[in-house]
């Protein structure tokens, strides 16, 4: 049941322009719009068909199934990380620039402001574990629930340059705090923490860091559980959409 639900999260924090609260079912981060990665499945059928490699064959080297390999092809799906197109050259004895028509597929603007924060969340979320108190003294718990806000807004309408300011400092001063406030003010606390995590997770995604992503995600879920506030949970249900 937690897979399920996890996976349903990830789909949420897959999808460029999201907050939290927003609701979408599931959906693929895509690193390349719909009607490029429609043109590279085109590119990636022709080669495939002029070596003689079967569907089979070349999705197994790409490491995805058959099935979305064809969807590519017949430009019915996108690219759900960047590194797929990379491994979809090799499986097919081809260069990135054959596929794509360029050496690599241009970075937007909102991509390279979500891959400058990377580090600073991954450094976060592999140095503490869900129920650790990261060494850092907390902002006051009023100011850090203001900027969760504010990144999550930010994150509603893809400025991720804005709502990657500060990010790695703040989760690890929301979990801080979510962990170890008096209990009249937990509620604000780890509503703080779990939006955080969320707006990693959005960041990280648009930056095509899908496993990033996932870490988020599941911190997110991880410090919900924790606490067994009705209203944190309804909201945490909402995103799962459970």
């Amino acid at each position: 049941m937690r897979g399920v639900a996890l996976g349903r999260l990830f789909a949420e924090v897959s999808a460029p322009g999201h907050r939290w609260g927003d609701h979408l079912g599931d959906g693929v981060v895509l690193s390349v719009d719909m009607e490029e990665a429609a043109a590279i499945g085109v590119r990636a059928r022709m080669i495939r068909r002029r070596r003689g490699l079967s569907l089979d064959v070349v999705a197994g080297l790409a490491g995805i199934t058959k099935q979305y390999l064809s969807a590519l092809e017949l430009g019915q799906r996108g690219f759900n990380r960047r590194g797929l197109i990379e491994d979809l050259a090799k499986a097919l004895g081809c260069s990135v620039a054959d596929l794509t028509g360029q050496p690599y597929p241009a970075l937007d603007r909102a991509t390279k402001d979500a891959l400058a924060t990377l580090p600073s969340i991954r450094l976060v979320l592999n140095d503490f574990g869900p129920t650790d108190v990261p060494d850092v003294t907390p902002r006051p718990l009023e100011v850090l629930a203001s900027l969760a806000d504010e990144a999550n807004e930010h994150c509603g309408q893809a400025h991720y340059s804005l709502a990657r300011d500060d990010i790695g400092s703040l989760l690890a001063e929301s979990q801080a705090s979510a962990l170890t406030v008096p209990a009249a003010r937990r509620d604000q606390a780890f509503t703080a923490a779990v939006t955080t995590c969320f707006v990693a997770g959005v960041v990280s995604s648009r930056a095509g860091n899908v496993d990033l992503a996932a870490t988020a995600a599941l911190r997110g879920y991880d410090l919900a559980q924790q606490h067994d506030n009705p209203a944190l949970l309804g909201v945490r249900s909402l995103v799962l959409g459970s």
